[in-house]
């Protein structure tokens, strides 16, 4: 929290502080599946979850910061966002795919 309102204090605008407490809130929830050996073990809930928040995070960049990733983001960053359920019912979790 404390490292979510010192880059605030970086962004003049008020609407973009909102915008980033929402991703690094987002980003915590994403995490745990990130890091997980068996997220559909260790954190249920979390993955069930996990295309919501990946569909809202996309959203926010593409919208409060679209001058930063000119509506497009990476190929990797997609699948991260996006794909990151079926990878972890085909294989368990993202770990083979991530360290690619």
């Amino acid at each position: 929290k404390e490292t979510v309102e010192a880059v605030c204090e970086l962004v003049s605008s008020e609407d973009r502080h909102e915008a980033l407490r929402e991703l690094m809130n987002l980003y915590l929830k994403m995490k745990p599946v990130w890091r997980s050996s068996c997220p559909s073990k260790e954190c249920p809930e979390l993955l069930c979850q996990y295309s919501f928040h990946s569909q809202r995070f996309a959203e926010l960049l593409s919208t409060k910061f679209k001058y930063r990733y000119e509506g497009k983001i990476t190929n990797y960053f997609h699948k991260t966002l996006a794909h990151v359920p079926e990878i972890i019912e085909r294989d368990g979790s993202i770990g083979a795919w991530a360290s690619e």
